[in-house]
């Protein structure tokens, strides 16, 4: 999987954190991802995409789905109704490191700021391109819910750009 686009969807103006929104060239398939498991947690990572899940107790995830997961010793695992948790959780537990992303391989869906998948990626992966491009931010460690996030973050000098592009005056302030 090779990341071709990637820009910050800030979410100003609401109480979101910032994300990153990726075009990618494809999506890895998902035989050809191996998992390994912690607890009620399995996770797999190929060329940088990264899928997880959880098992709960109430096997209510996804509509009570059957899922297969490959794992990396050679067996199959089959769980019945896993919950997606994010990335700091499967962080936390010493994967990755990882992000939350919204991406698509949709050419059209970028062009249209529209019909993204939510999903994960490596912090490696991410950082390996914006090595070789020149962008107004960069990816930060930082802590939500005591738990290890990465998350876009402008760089000191871009930040009056960021402010004129979403019509916030610079001399705003919160309201607080």
């Amino acid at each position: 999987m090779k990341i071709l686009r990637l820009e910050p969807d800030w979410n100003l103006c609401f109480d979101n954190e910032p994300t990153l929104k990726l075009l990618v060239d494809a999506f890895p398939p998902t035989e050809e991802m191996l998992f390994e498991r912690k607890g009620s947690v399995v996770y797999a990572e190929h060329a940088g995409y990264v899928l997880f899940n959880v098992l709960n107790s109430d096997h209510s995830g996804y509509a009570g789905r059957k899922f297969k997961y490959n794992m990396k010793d050679g067996s199959v695992l089959e769980w019945l109704g896993p919950w997606s948790p994010r990335a700091g959780v499967v962080n936390l537990l010493g994967f990755g490191p990882c992000m939350d992303i919204s991406i698509t391989d949709k050419l059209a869906a970028w062009q249209g700021g529209h019909t993204f998948y939510a999903g994960h990626v490596t912090v490696d992966l991410v950082l390996s391109f914006l090595e070789t491009t020149h962008t107004y931010f960069d990816v930060v460690e930082t802590a939500r819910c005591k738990e290890p996030v990465w998350e876009p973050c402008a760089k000191p000098d871009y930040y009056p750009r960021i402010l004129k592009k979403f019509g916030i005056p610079l001399g705003w302030k919160s309201a607080k």
